[in-house]
Formats: C-alpha cells, sequence, structure tokens
C-alpha cells in the first residue's frame, strides 16, 4: 500500500469562500506531510471530468474531488473514461451539498483529518454502477427524484444546498404526473412509478434507504415504488427521514447487476445527483473497478 505523495486536488470553487478556506487548510496539511499537491479550480460543468481524465498516472499518485457528489461524479467518469488501467486512487474531501460518498465511507470533513486520510494510503475497492454510457458511485433513478433534480435551479442551490431539493420537491409534487415505467430485471417485468438503483446505503446525505448495499458489491439494490401520486410521496419521504423506507408499503426491494427500465419519452434520468440523459436507461456494473482512499 503506497501512501500518496504527489496529488492532483479537482476543486469545484462555486463552493463559497468557506469551502475555499477548507481547501487551503486541506494543501496545507497534506504539504506538512510531505506531499506535492497540483490544485485545478474547475470553471464550468464537465471541467472535473476532463482533467480527470487527463491526469497523468505517471505524474500523480492519488486524484481528490473536493468538492459535493456532483464534483466526485465527474471525477469518476474522467477516471475510468478510456478503459485505462489501473486508474489513480480517488480521495474525497467532502465539501458540498450533500456528501453522500463522505456520509457512506464515513470520510471526515475536518480538512486536517481528510488529509491524514489520503496520506495514510488505505484504500477501499469501488464497484461502479453506469447507467447507459454514464458512471456512477451512489444510486440512479428515474421518475420524482430525478424530476426534483431537473427542477433545481443552480443559483438557488449555490444560496439553500440541500434547500433547494426541498424546495423543488414540493414544487414537483404538484407538477409531476408519476407516469408508469416498465422494469425488465433478467426476463421478469415489473411495474413501478418511480426506481432508485442504489449502491450506497445513504441517500440525499445521512438518510438509509437501502441497508444491504455495499459500495464493493458489484450489483444494485433496486427501490422499486409502486404507488405514486402525492399521499404516497409524502409517506415515502417520511419514512426516508425515519429511516423506514425499505420497509414502506408500496416498495419493492430487489437485489440486480443488470436492469432495464422503459417509459415515456424523455425522461429524465439523474446519477448521483446529476441529470445523465433519458429514458431508455439499462443499468450495469462497470467492468473497471476503482480504489478509494479511506479512515484506518
Amino acid at each position: 500500500m503506497q501512501a500518496p505523495r504527489r496529488i492532483l486536488v479537482i476543486f469545484n470553487p462555486t463552493a463559497g469562500r468557506r469551502r475555499q478556506q477548507k481547501v487551503r487548510r486541506f494543501i496545507a496539511a497534506c504539504a506538512a506531510g510531505d506531499a506535492k499537491v497540483d490544485l485545478h479550480r474547475t470553471i464550468a460543468p464537465g471541467d472535473a471530468l476532463r482533467v480527470a481524465a487527463s491526469a497523468d498516472v505517471q505524474q500523480y499518485d492519488a486524484l481528490v474531488a473536493a468538492g459535493g457528489d456532483g464534483t466526485v461524479n465527474e471525477v469518476v467518469n474522467g477516471m475510468l473514461q478510456g478503459g485505462r488501467r489501473p486508474p489513480l486512487p480517488l480521495g474525497v474531501l467532502p465539501l458540498g451539498t450533500a456528501n453522500v460518498l463522505g456520509h457512506e465511507l464515513k470520510l471526515p470533513r475536518n480538512p486536517e483529518r481528510a488529509a491524514a486520510v489520503i496520506l495514510a494510503g488505505k484504500r477501499r475497492p469501488l464497484a461502479i454502477g453506469q447507467a447507459n454510457d454514464r458512471y456512477f458511485a451512489l444510486m440512479a433513478g428515474v421518475g420524482f427524484d430525478a424530476a426534483v433534480v431537473a427542477a433545481v435551479n443552480p443559483a438557488v442551490k449555490r444560496r439553500l444546498y440541500q434547500g433547494a431539493y426541498v424546495l423543488s420537491s414540493l414544487q414537483m409534487l404538484r407538477r409531476f404526473s408519476f407516469p408508469l415505467y416498465r422494469v425488465t430485471i433478467g426476463g421478469e417485468t415489473f411495474e413501478a412509478r418511480s426506481v432508485i438503483a442504489c449502491k450506497a446505503r445513504h441517500y440525499g446525505g445521512p438518510f438509509v434507504v437501502a441497508p444491504m448495499a455495499d459500495l464493493a458489491t458489484p450489483s444494485f439494490q433496486l427501490l422499486i415504488f409502486e404507488r405514486g401520486g402525492i399521499a404516497n410521496t409524502c409517506r415515502f419521504g417520511l419514512a426516508l427521514l425515519t429511516g423506514r423506507l425499505h420497509r414502506a408499503a408500496g416498495l419493492r426491494l430487489l437485489e440486480s447487476s443488470d436492469v432495464l427500465i422503459e417509459g415515456p419519452e424523455r425522461e429524465a434520468i439523474q446519477a448521483d445527483g446529476e441529470l445523465v440523459g433519458e429514458l431508455p436507461l439499462s443499468l450495469s456494473i462497470a467492468t473497471q473497478r476503482l480504489e478509494v482512499l479511506v479512515e484506518s
């Protein structure tokens, strides 16, 4: 297990002044541990993906995503782009709105502790999901949650953080039509009003939705919501907040590594909280694995 000493940090500077201070503290802590750090500040959506894809595996020992789930998702996609083997180890400095990967791996938000995790070099394997041609580390979905993601205003998100998703959820309760989706697993078809494929136990931050999910396991925990409408969605939301969603009536929980979801044309797909395309959706496990740097 090699301790990283040459590190590339990809940072989303829209995260705010306080978070920029945390990045400076992280870099200082890495330097105090005799690591050389290069910092890239992203300038537009897709920039983190481009930089991660072009990172020289001979020049760096690790690649750190400093930001939220969106930044992590772009970095993961860049690292796996082109089928390079093996990718650099992934480090995470949780800074964003609801860093689910940070919750899942119990990663420290304190920048000095986060630097210590990176420099220690302990690794854990990640089995990465694939939604059509887009990779994801945590979850992918269609239906109500994808509609909420699609409706979030980026300017409001920068001001309200997670509150922007709450506001978007309230708006979509009135507007979303809860169409019917067809979910095909191993030749068997199920009907759904929303679907979330989970690689992680957590969703939206600290909320546990799939207790049996595991980042290293090459399969999804598939949440098939069989009932739609305002009343059922509010009931599912309450169950989410109380940790009982996986036991809620009207929810079917299945496991699979190969899923096809079909439905109305132009229905949005979200992966790791980012819009990644439209139906139909083919879900699978990527042939490549990543390794993430974790606390001992």
